[in-house]
């Protein structure tokens, strides 16, 4: 899944089995809170590494699309999410081919869209549907539905790689396990993360999205990027060490302490490559928009947003225009992202699909 759904904001993802000592020095790490203090970086050396192209996404009668999201580059397709309808378009020109919208309450509906995935091989879409409490599968074809199936605990998944699902449970609910593994029907095969109890908040809960990179699935939790394979094998792989500006639980899961919130970072979303990790946050009531390399622990660029016209992201030349955008999705150490145009000739289009690698 590509986006990061929150009930409220509280750092409560895993915390049974993916519990961290702040003192790792045994995987990657990037070095925030050691650059806090710089300032914006928008060195030109590194934003000529940015090779960008776009795909306009064609606007029809049956394609008007809003807010939205990129939820997989699958096969010739590029499949959107608009927060009521999914969308598939053609990757190379951004032709429309086909909608799934079935909102509503029916038996072939959904009330809501929580979560959406390519469901298999063939190229079904999965939603699920938490208000509603069912799991559709509906043809990319032509948005029919194909099954349903009743659920009350699944707050997000991922597909593996098998064709089975990783999902986690909604600390909403009664579970044994945070994580478990299904079948391609939905069949429980395994819980691979014990619950031990529930997390303490007063007001804020936070459910979170597995994030996914170059076809590997991961999960952020307690400022650290954990890899899990398709076995349910959960290794750390990226730290993000924001020391004593990592934001204390306690602050974090009171909604009555929100405004003590801004002297931590917080509100971190994550999409990384083999090489780069794009990093945004919060801190003291300004944005910040840091690419990193994972390697080097090189802050590469900076953006801090704190005025209403300030420009947000990362600024991307394609031809003779400039897009500022930044990534939520990544395939083969591509990063996507969804903007606009502001050529005032196009402001009424849909929004644009902007790809880039960054060279090396």
């Amino acid at each position: 899944m590509r986006r990061i759904f929150f009930i409220l904001i509280l750092s409560y993802i895993l915390y049974a089995c993916m519990e961290k000592d702040n003192r790792k020095t045994d995987i990657l790490s990037i070095p925030i809170k050691d650059c806090i203090s710089e300032g914006i970086r928008k060195e030109d050396v590194f934003l000529n590494k940015l090779n960008a192209s776009i795909i306009p996404l064609e606007l029809t009668d049956s394609s008007i699309l809003g807010d939205c999201y990129i939820v997989e580059d699958f096969n010739d397709k590029i499949i959107i999410c608009d927060y009521q309808n999914v969308y598939a378009f053609h990757n190379v020109n951004g032709s429309f081919f086909s909608r799934v919208s079935h909102k509503g309450e029916g038996p072939e509906d959904y009330v809501g869209i929580s979560d959406v995935s390519i469901s298999s091989e063939e190229g079904s879409i999965l939603i699920l549907d938490n208000m509603g409490k069912k799991l559709n599968t509906y043809s990319i074809n032509d948005g029919r539905l194909i099954n349903s199936i009743s659920n009350d605990t699944i707050a997000s998944f991922q597909r593996l790689k098998d064709n089975k699902w990783l999902a986690y449970n909604s600390p909403l609910y009664s579970a044994e396990y945070d994580i478990c593994i299904y079948d391609k029907q939905w069949k429980l095969l395994r819980g691979i993360c014990e619950r031990k109890g529930t997390a303490e908040h007063k007001g804020i809960i936070q459910i979170s999205d597995f994030l996914h990179s170059n076809g590997e699935v991961y999960s952020y939790a307690k400022d650290t990027l954990y890899h899990i394979s398709e076995k349910g094998d959960i290794t750390p792989f990226l730290y993000i060490a924001k020391g004593e500006l990592s934001v204390p639980d306690e602050i974090a899961s009171d909604i009555t302490q929100k405004r003590k919130r801004d002297n931590y970072i917080w509100g971190d979303q994550v999409c990384f490559s083999d090489e780069y990790c794009f990093l945004r946050y919060y801190y003291k009531r300004k944005i910040y928009f840091d690419i990193w390399n994972i390697h080097s622990k090189e802050l590469c660029y900076r953006n801090i947003v704190q005025n209403p016209a300030d420009k947000m992201g990362l600024p991307i030349k394609v031809g003779n225009e400039t897009y500022f955008a930044w990534p939520k999705y990544v395939k083969n150490n591509t990063f996507y992202c969804i903007t606009y145009s502001e050529n005032e000739d196009k402001i009424e289009d849909n929004p644009i699909v902007l790809k880039f690698k960054i060279s090396s």
